[in-house]
């Protein structure tokens, strides 16, 4: 009998090694690099892109492969304090992972490659960079795309129901008044609510334009109990329930459409549910799709312009990014900052350009006319720019 126990676990042994040897890093004939991210089909373009970038500037050659089941961020943290998080990875919340130590700093690596915070948006720096014990601010991550929310407006809605469009920049009794008028016009009295202004309010946007944020000037205490938070609680009630310029929860159950890419609202801003989306520039991916159709179909393509959020006195959005950054335990980190370099690259950015994946990280290729005015999208020529130009001018970075 010991000698069938020993048997299967030479066995097994054996099989182990013919394991490991059949390991993606083990057969590859470069050094594999792992980007935690998400299944967009874009990722495939942009290896694609990053390794002929590497063979152009004659960069040491590697291999970027995606691992699409470890985006949770909380998947991220325990492999990363475990020591076996991918060799890069998307991060949203630079905060919560360096708070432990998980991000390579990339101070030097950034000066060497050309990929420090003078090569994205100013408002992002309080998302990329953060101190020391001593207060001294260091950079973690570079964008992968940057994310300023603004309305896209749908100008047909308002011809339909006879209403004038929405100014580029309005105040939030403008903004009530016009979606009051709008709705009015939109359901008749009687019948089922079916026509929003809106699909929603950018609720910090709101009370950063009447002088407040979520803590106070010093960061030490909360400011959620001061007179520009609750009035904001109060307008977003009132514009849900009293009002109705956008849909509660009960009202956004009575749709049946279905979800696809960001869920159903472009679906219903499509069939003029909604006259206006808060979002980014990256909903144009599935815009384009509705258009698509519509042209098949004879149909006029969508009408689209750009509104700023409402504002209190002081104009502004709030911006976001999903961020790279190397694992500070990775195997690979010399060369992984390889790869966070190439997101500041002519190649990445004019990809983000193309296919209108939000921002491109870059703002110099936000100037460029294949951005301000796309060849294949005439219809989209008064949307690209105001997006842009809120990053520059009116984007905050969370707290």
């Amino acid at each position: 009998m010991k000698y069938l126990f020993l048997a299967i676990a030479a066995a097994l042994v054996g099989l182990s090694f013919v394991a490991a040897a059949m390991q993606p890093e083990n057969t590859a004939k470069v050094p594999v690099i792992w980007w935690v991210t998400d299944a967009n089909p874009a990722r495939f373009e942009q290896i694609k892109l990053f390794g002929e970038w590497l063979a152009k500037n004659h960069y040491p050659p590697m291999e970027v492969r995606l691992d699409t089941s470890n985006g949770d961020e909380m998947k991220k943290i325990i492999q990363g304090v475990s020591g076996v998080a991918g060799d890069t990875m998307d991060v949203y919340d630079l905060q919560l992972f360096q708070a432990i130590g998980l991000m390579r700093n990339v101070d030097e690596d950034a000066k060497r490659l050309n990929y420090g915070l003078d090569r994205t948006y100013p408002a992002l720096e309080s998302l990329l960079m953060r101190p020391d014990k001593n207060g001294v601010m260091h950079q973690y991550l570079f964008p992968c795309n940057v994310f300023a929310p603004m309305y896209i407006v749908n100008r047909e809605a308002f011809r339909r129901f006879g209403q004038p469009l929405p100014p580029a920049r309005w105040t939030l009794e403008e903004f009530e008044r016009l979606g009051k008028a709008y709705v009015k016009a939109a359901n008749p009295p009687g019948s089922r609510r079916l026509f929003f202004f809106a699909d929603g309010v950018e609720l910090d946007s709101i009370r950063r334009s009447l002088g407040s944020s979520y803590f106070n000037e010093t960061m030490t205490a909360s400011a959620l109990d001061e007179t520009a938070n609750i009035k904001t609680l109060k307008l977003f009630k009132k514009w849900t329930y009293e009002d109705h310029l956008i849909p509660s929860d009960v009202d956004r159950a009575q749709f049946s459409t279905a979800s696809g890419y960001g869920g159903a609202n472009p679906q219903l801003f499509n069939s003029d549910n909604y006259a206006m989306l808060n979002t980014g520039r990256h909903l144009l991916i599935v815009l384009r799709q509705f258009n698509e159709k519509r042209a098949e179909r004879g149909e006029p393509l969508l009408d689209l312009g750009v509104s700023e959020p409402a504002h209190g006195g002081f104009p502004n959005t709030t911006t976001q990014t999903r961020a790279l950054g190397v694992y500070a335990g990775g195997g690979h980190q010399d060369l992984a900052v390889y790869f966070q370099a190439f997101l500041a690259s002519k190649e990445y950015n004019e990809q983000i350009v193309k296919d209108a994946d939000s921002l491109p990280p870059n703002p110099a290729y936000t100037e460029t006319e294949e951005y301000k005015h796309p060849a294949d999208h005439p219809e989209e020529w008064d949307v690209h720019e105001p997006f842009a130009e809120a990053a520059k001018t009116l984007a905050v970075g969370r707290e």
